[in-house]
């Protein structure tokens, strides 16, 4: 398949119109025709990592095809990467947390009667309420429960306006938190799975109430109090300094390596947050299958072409493992069994004559 069919293909996808609720698109394309698979990693978007190029794909199994900046329809700026799969076995794709891989396989086997493909796509998962946290626990239940009824709607805008300012502030402790486990996995990263506990709850007592400091810095006082929604919660620039030489200090290592460790876990964080708004899905095109074995179920079918939505939500707490097997029935053998079996009938029946 050349590059104009293959980027026609991607751009006529259904589920290709979700890139306008979002800033990125990522659609991992396997088309099974011909003799062997192809597997294509498109994205495109409005995002400067689109237009600088700074998407990184791991190890060397895909080779770049295209990266064009132009227009869309409405005339909006938007860039478009390509890539394609220089293997069809164990491949790493990119929609996976730093450390860990996520993996497409695609194996043929060939039986007497039929020959089945089978595809397996992995989304490892990102452990995101263990790295991070969970931004509800930190909401009042009262304020959970009314958003989960569906009573914050009949609010009036003074109360809509506090309820926003709530969670704001429940966003505020999250972050601390945050930051405290990242201090964690500063710390463990670098010693291993045997560090000293005592050494990683060191390293958190001497950062906690530098946290806690700025976030007090950020609220104001008394007589001019800020409003918690209009601080952000990005602090990492301000905290970097503290957070890697508290865990240079309890760790005996150097300070440029705890720096890069350091720098390592916020872009992971990063992004985490970027999926949040980006559309990532795999298509299947399976044209020659007479039957299908799929799981989970696609959300979308056209024709051939079969579509998975990757949400993160999906991914946040979980692997998700996406399996398609496709069962291509073989004429030449079948016909060669009807011929045996009937000559093997016609034998029978000729034997039965001369016998009577």
């Amino acid at each position: 398949m050349n590059i104009q069919r293959r980027r026609a293909l991607l751009l006529l996808l259904p589920t290709l119109t979700l890139l306008l609720g979002g800033c990125v698109t990522h659609t991992l394309l396997i088309t099974l025709t011909g003799e062997s698979p192809e597997i294509t990693w498109g994205i495109e978007g409005d995002s400067l990592d689109v237009f600088d190029n700074r998407i990184q794909l791991p190890g060397n199994g895909w080779a770049q095809l295209e990266h064009k900046v132009g227009e869309d329809s409405s005339g909006n700026l938007v860039g478009s990467l390509l890539y394609q799969a220089r293997t069809v076995v164990n491949l790493p794709h990119p929609i996976s947390p730093m450390g860990e891989t996520g993996l497409v396989d695609v194996r043929r086997d060939d039986g007497w009667f039929y020959d089945v493909t089978t595809v397996t796509v992995t989304f490892p998962s990102w452990k995101a309420p263990e790295r991070y946290g969970d931004p509800d626990a930190h909401v009042p239940t009262e304020i959970l429960a009314l958003e989960e009824s569906g009573l914050d709607t009949t609010l009036t805008p003074e109360g809509e306006e506090e309820l926003h300012r709530i969670k704001a502030r429940a966003g505020q402790l999250w972050t601390v938190d945050r930051y405290l486990r990242q201090m964690e996995r500063l710390v463990t990263s670098e010693l291993g799975a045997d560090a000293d506990s005592t050494v990683v709850r060191d390293a958190v007592s001497r950062f906690a109430p530098v946290v806690r400091a700025y976030v007090m810095s950020l609220q104001g006082d008394a007589m001019d109090p800020v409003d918690p929604q209009d601080v952000s919660l990005e602090w990492y620039p301000e905290l970097r300094e503290s957070m890697i030489t508290a865990a240079s200090e309890v760790t005996g290592l150097p300070v440029e390596t705890m720096a890069a460790a350091a720098d390592s876990l916020d872009e992971e964080y990063k992004r985490w947050v970027d999926l949040e708004d980006d559309t990532v899905q795999l298509a299947l095109v399976m044209p020659d299958a007479q039957y299908r074995r799929l799981a989970p179920d696609p959300d979308e079918v056209s024709g051939d072409t079969l579509v998975w939505n990757v949400e993160r939500e999906r991914v946040a707490d979980q692997q998700l493992q996406i399996v398609a097997a496709g069962y291509t029935f073989s004429l030449l053998p079948i016909a060669l069994a009807g011929l045996l079996i009937g000559g093997v009938a016609g034998l029978i029946v000729r034997l039965s004559k001369r016998k009577r």
